[in-house]
């Protein structure tokens, strides 16, 4: 029994000896991984990006800007326009005396036509039908034309449109194709586009007082751009 209980113990040695043989020659080395490029950036986690950006004095510039100087904080601009004006040198001086009441002018042209008439002729035509038609004419004891550089034979010009339609009756019973068109003139006319403050009410009295005083010009609103 005793050589049993020996036997176990040195049994026993043996296997402890050869367990701390084996951990001491087979350890796991770490490996080591290179260093990280400076360029490169460093993983966040979303708990990390949510305390980082809940911080009190991390603001981007439009929050700043707003809440110093929120945008409806601007001043009202009031756009007007004043015209027609038939004179330029009427123009300068009522733009002269409008800046001199802080307000921004802009100068805008514009070119009307005005009817002034009606006109009955016979179009260009060839040289050779020119002398049939004052023929036509001469027979009919009708001076009342001329003819033009193009060839063109004028019967007349009228302001209303009664006398020119009885002419070109005259002119079709005669056996002549005649053409009854429309004259106009063209005329520039001047306007005074207006930028002021709308809270200027002394600014904008001078101008209402301009345009009362000138029963010739209209003072409108613009929409602002």
């Amino acid at each position: 029994m005793r050589h049993l209980v020996y036997l176990l113990l040195v049994a026993n040695l043996v296997y402890l000896g050869w367990n701390l043989l084996e951990s001491s020659s087979t350890g796991v080395s770490e490996r080591q991984l290179p260093p990280m490029p400076m360029s490169a950036s460093p993983l966040v986690t979303l708990q990390e990006r949510e305390a980082t950006s809940s911080r009190p004095d991390d603001y981007s510039g439009v929050e700043e800007l707003t809440t110093e100087q929120p945008p409806s904080a601007g001043v009202a601009i009031l756009c007007q326009a004043l015209g027609p004006f038939l004179a330029l040198d009427d123009v300068r001086e009522i733009e002269s005396r409008l800046v001199g009441f802080g307000m921004q002018t802009t100068q805008r042209v514009l070119e009307n036509k005005e009817l002034i008439g009606y006109w009955v002729y016979l179009p260009a035509m060839p040289a050779s039908d020119v002398e049939s038609v004052l023929a036509t004419l001469k027979k009919h004891n009708d001076r009342e034309y001329y003819v033009g550089r193009s060839n063109f034979i004028s019967l007349g010009t009228f302001e209303g449109m009664e006398r020119a339609e009885r002419r070109l009756k005259q002119a079709q019973k005669m056996g002549l194709d005649a053409v009854l068109q429309e004259r106009f003139a063209s005329q520039n006319t001047w306007w005074l586009d207006i930028q002021s403050d709308a809270q200027a009410t002394e600014a904008a009295g001078q101008l209402n007082s301009i345009a009362e005083a000138r029963p010739d010009l209209q003072l409108v609103e613009l929409a602002c751009y």
